[in-house]
């Protein structure tokens, strides 16, 4: 059933993002949300998760941070995705980042 709901996390990531899924943040944020219970909060997780690293990898600039994390392509798609979901993420979180979802957090 895991397996199952991995697949399932890979394939929604697909198909919401142009952003490369193979990405090493995006690899890392995956993981760590798998630990959500219940799981359906790891959409959620992976918003917060790519946001925050993303931001401390960009010296507080999202859109730094995720561009850094796709040098393959530096004016394509992923970049423009990169701006998308930089901007969603504050539009979400009034200026900040997403929180963890409760239901994500450890202790």
């Amino acid at each position: 059933m895991k397996s199952i709901s991995s697949f399932m996390l890979i394939g929604m990531l697909f198909a919401i993002s142009g952003v490369n899924a193979n990405s090493p943040v995006q690899d890392i944020c995956i993981k760590l949300s798998q630990h959500c219970e219940p799981a359906n909060s790891y959409m959620d997780a992976i918003k917060s998760c790519l946001c925050q690293v993303w931001t401390a990898k960009g010296n507080g600039d999202c859109y730094k941070g995720c561009t850094d994390d796709h040098p393959h392509n530096k004016k394509g798609k992923e970049w423009e995705d990169c701006r998308y979901r930089c901007d969603k993420f504050r539009e979400e979180a009034n200026g900040g980042c997403p929180s963890v979802p409760k239901s994500c957090q450890s202790g």
